[in-house]
């Protein structure tokens, strides 16, 4: 039984601690250095919920159409359900802090690394490619927040890309274009490295570390978000080729209960209630208040009778000895690990299924809408028990890959920068407000309002006046 209780558990605390006013000495200094550079996304503010703002997992959709807020609402995230947020957001700031951080150790590591190179250069690659995958992946993170537009080659300003460990610097905001130049450069390059390691970085059962399969998934979804369709599109097809979809419902739910890694391409890792609950289920809790439900109008696109995502997103729960509170719909996808509903269960940053839809979305873009809708149908086949092919065309089609994506992503923090990418698509909220069983009143975004993009934090722009306000604030 212990043996059984440990098989999924990922030792990713840091032995000591580094300020990085020495350089790494060692190989073993190198290595405890990546292990503290993951630990670091566990930061309340970042994927861990417990205590802070959760901003990378559940913040996205409170911002979306997918949550309503409830009547057993405190009204603690109401800011940002209500995009009311202004610069002095002190989670905000602490957002910016928190992922700074884990960019700085990741500076940490790339600043010193190279010098192991003629003594174990695969080992190098190994450590090297996370490190570059992970500045990446945490730069366009904040990019997506802060930067107003999506634009590739915009001169819009995004966010200050850091590239080197100096806690002296005090870095300009640089252009949307030059935030795209940087996070693919890092990523292309930690492809390039991840395919020449010394040693497996995961194993069958575990998906915590960033190896060239969640680096093609990176790549994936930054290029999406470029509009660059024939990059997303390969390299999509490079996970898909490696990491398949789920096969059926007896495969895919385990996912959600960390029962299996079908299909994750990399998962950071929770192991206590300590460590933080990656959806904030404080606020989702089956035995406690359940201040954001699912919304009407995305939970009315599911059949609950064939579609298996419906019972690993959603759970109808009431009243009783085993459930507290009034009966109600609650998000049941990051309950927890096994039959655990503690809400401490790792959070799948990428995972194949989003890789379909941005094949197909980046092939109809593309004009190849033969590809598009094959793609589409592959993985409503996988989700949907007795699905028969669609046929759409035209302008049908790309509304199918959208809804699609809502309801195979959802609850996974895509919803609210999918709509802010395809155009700022208002926000109108089903079954919002006093009428709708809500006491939330604010229930509409406009495709022009300031609350599309975050304000850049004000104790940052007193800290560093080289630091240039986003419009509105």
């Amino acid at each position: 039984l212990m043996l059984g209780a440990c098989k999924k558990s990922i030792d990713i605390q840091p032995e000591y601690q580094l300020d990085g006013s020495k350089p790494l000495s060692t190989m073993t200094e190198a290595e405890n250095a990546v292990t503290g550079m993951y630990a670091s996304l566990r930061n309340a503010n970042l994927y861990g919920a417990t205590g802070g703002n959760q901003s990378f997992t559940s913040t996205p959709d409170l911002m979306s159409d997918d949550l309503i807020e409830t009547f057993e609402s405190l009204g603690n995230n109401r800011r940002y359900s209500e995009w009311t947020y202004a610069s002095d957001e002190s989670a905000i700031y602490a957002t910016w802090v928190a992922a700074y951080q884990s960019i700085a150790r990741a500076n940490l590591i790339l600043r010193d690394i190279d010098k192991f190179t003629g003594t174990n250069p695969t080992a190098v690659n190994r450590i090297k490619g996370q490190a570059l995958a992970l500045r990446a992946h945490m730069h366009f993170e904040l990019l997506r927040y802060f930067a107003p537009t999506f634009t590739r080659n915009t001169d819009s300003l995004g966010i200050p890309y850091v590239k080197t460990f100096d806690v002296t610097a005090k870095p300009v905001r640089n252009t949307v274009k030059v935030c795209y130049d940087n996070i693919l450069a890092d990523l292309s390059q930690a492809v390039s490295l991840l395919g020449n390691v010394d040693r497996a970085i995961n194993s069958s059962s575990n998906r915590a570390y960033i190896d060239i399969t969640a680096a093609y998934g990176m790549q994936a979804r930054v290029n999406l978000y470029a509009s660059q369709w024939a990059d997303a599109a390969a390299a999509a097809t490079n996970v898909i080729n490696l990491k398949p979809l789920a096969a059926s419902a007896a495969t895919f739910q385990p996912i959600w209960w960390d029962d299996s890694v079908e299909e994750v391409l990399w998962a950071i890792q929770f192991d206590s209630y300590a460590e933080g609950d990656c959806y904030g289920n404080a606020y989702f809790a089956i035995n406690n208040k359940c201040t954001y439900r699912p919304a009407n109008d995305l939970v009315a696109l599911y059949n609950p009778a064939t579609d298996i995502r419906y019972d690993a997103y959603i759970a109808s729960v009431g009243s009783g000895p085993t459930y507290a509170g009034p009966a109600r719909l609650i998000v049941a996808k990051h309950w927890g690990k096994g039959t655990a509903t503690d809400g401490v269960v790792n959070w799948k940053a990428y995972r194949t299924g989003e890789m379909y839809l941005i094949r197909a979305e980046a092939n109809y873009r593309a004009g190849n809408a033969t590809a598009a809708l094959a793609d589409l149908n592959t993985l409503r086949s996988k989700r949907i028990i007795g699905f028969v092919n669609g046929s759409e065309s035209g302008a049908t089609l790309f509304t199918a890959i959208q809804t699609e994506r809502r309801k195979e992503l959802a609850f996974e923090a895509h919803r609210f920068f999918d709509l802010k990418r395809w155009g700022k698509i208002a926000i109108a909220r089903s079954s919002c407000g006093s009428s709708g069983n809500s006491p939330s009143n604010i229930c509409s975004l406009s495709s022009n309002s300031r609350g599309w993009t975050w304000p850049m934090p004000f104790n940052e722009i007193i800290a560093n006046t080289n630091i240039v306000q986003n419009p509105g604030y």
